[in-house]
């Protein structure tokens, strides 16, 4: 994580290092066909069905992975957090619903554009 001292920006380690100038981007790009309107509601609609699924599939993986953890450590298995994260991350998949039609993943892609910006970002922050 780096402070910024008179536009330059110095890392908590001590160094200096050169700014990077965020360009403004577009949030999402056209998508490459027209759908109509029949296509563009159904896409929206599995694009809501995908982010609620998912929502509703995040404290139940949670809590998964929390048991199978509890019974590991119950039987002597400790220090399995790789394990805790590819339970995670399956029961999420799994769980959560795909869209199927090109218009449901046209409106899936266009929302989660921005999310996937942020998390390049945070990742060029070192967080």
């Amino acid at each position: 994580m780096a402070s910024k001292f008179g536009g330059v920006s110095v890392s908590r380690f001590g160094g200096i290092e050169e700014e990077e100038e965020i360009q403004p981007q577009s949030i999402a790009a056209p998508p490459e066909r027209d759908f109509t309107l029949t296509e563009m509601v159904g896409g929206i609609g599995e694009t809501l069905l995908t982010l609620g699924s998912g929502l509703i599939s995040v404290p139940y993986a949670g809590a998964k992975a929390t048991a199978q953890e509890l019974y590991r450590a119950a039987h002597g298995e400790y220090d399995q957090i790789d394990k805790m994260v590819d339970t995670i991350e399956e029961t999420q998949k799994n769980l959560t619903y795909m869209p199927r039609s090109e218009a449901g993943q046209a409106s899936l892609e266009m929302v989660s554009e921005p999310f996937e910006w942020i998390e390049k970002k945070k990742k060029a922050l070192g967080q």
